[in-house]
């Protein structure tokens, strides 16, 4: 089909410009020599979605930006924006204000997110109601300038956001970088907390507001027993502990299930003090480095970006024996550029 033709076109291109097709609107012509203007059963003409319009018949983009389809239903989500949440988002922030029962959390929105108090962790993973001596002792948990990754709980009527970090793959974000890329550009997945695979052993939080988190893996912790509880076989920061004590508690159970949840809870707890406390080596700061710079890189050339993009990226700077500074060099540029494969 025609349009479909066209439409799978712009997607494998990702991100179009202004006066792009994108695909046609005319209903297609049914199969089996029925009548010429009767449509088939799944040749329904493509609807037209914020960002495109109409002309002559066909689809065409009027901003710039990457192609996004729901069902029939054609868009094009702008490069250059602010964050717009969705529920179920995962997103990385900065607390930018401590205050009664709750944090305001800088999400790159048009407004600051909010973090309740009820909605994190306490010390230890303790269920229990929150009271006036865990308000006292909020800055504990979190405070002005502290990176935190969360997950959007609700999107109000104003476009505020809440937030809430109840999972113990959630919290505050140490010795690490901070980068800020296009929200546009970061490729919703399934999983955004994710271990690039050895040598380059780097972990990342891929927030879907524009904003990543990059440290050494968690695995390098191998000598000691929690690292384990970190990495999985597959790879993935923090999931197998987190999604086991949160299917533990959420089975409806006694206490056994609760004192399980707290013994992760404190176990990741440790973990996470080793990782803050830990002394990055200058291989590992390299590396750090390189996908540091290897997302700046894919940012501003405006490519998609994802943990397949992140690594041709790295691989392609190590085989071509460059420093991780020299990412950032414009006479790199096109090398690299074509090393991102197409739709990754």
């Amino acid at each position: 089909m025609e349009g479909d033709d066209d439409f799978e076109s712009a997607l494998r291109s990702e991100i179009v410009v202004p006066g792009d097709a994108l695909a046609s609107t005319a209903p297609a012509a049914a199969p089996g020599g029925a009548g010429a203007g009767a449509p088939s059963s799944g040749g329904a003409s493509w609807l037209r979605g914020h960002g495109t319009f109409v002309e002559g018949g066909t689809l065409t983009s009027n901003l710039a930006g990457r192609v996004t389809r729901v069902n029939r239903l054609v868009s094009v989500a702008p490069l250059a924006a602010r964050y717009v949440g969705e529920v179920g988002d995962v997103v990385v922030g900065r607390v930018r204000e401590v205050g009664s029962k709750r944090w305001r959390v800088d999400v790159r929105a048009r407004q600051d997110g909010v973090l309740m108090l009820s909605a994190v962790n306490l010390q230890g993973g303790a269920q229990r109601r929150r009271t006036f001596e865990d308000q006292l002792a909020m800055r504990q948990l979190l405070t002005e300038g502290d990176l935190v990754s969360a997950e959007v709980h609700a999107v109000f009527a104003d476009g505020s956001l809440s937030l809430h970090a109840r999972s113990l793959k959630y919290g505050r974000l140490e010795n690490g970088l901070f980068v800020a890329v296009a929200p546009g550009l970061v490729r919703r997945l399934k999983q955004h907390f994710v271990t690039l695979p050895p040598p380059c052993g780097v972990d990342l939080v891929l927030g879907l507001n524009g904003y990543v988190w990059v440290t050494e893996s968690l695995g390098a912790l191998g000598a000691d027993g929690l690292a384990r509880l970190s990495v999985g076989p597959d790879g993935q920061l923090l999931d197998a502990v987190a999604d086991g004590a949160g299917s533990g508690a959420g089975g409806g159970g006694g206490g056994a299930e609760e004192v399980l949840q707290e013994g992760m809870a404190e176990a990741i707890e440790r973990l996470k003090a080793l990782a803050a406390a830990r002394v990055i080596g200058p291989e590992a700061r390299a590396r750090v480095a390189r996908v540091r710079n290897a997302l700046a890189l894919l940012s501003r050339l405006r490519c998609p970006i994802s943990p397949e993009s992140i690594l041709a990226v790295y691989e392609a700077s190590e085989r071509g024996g460059l420093a991780p500074a020299a990412l950032l060099l414009p006479e790199h540029e096109a090398a690299l550029a074509a090393a991102v494969p197409k739709g990754s």
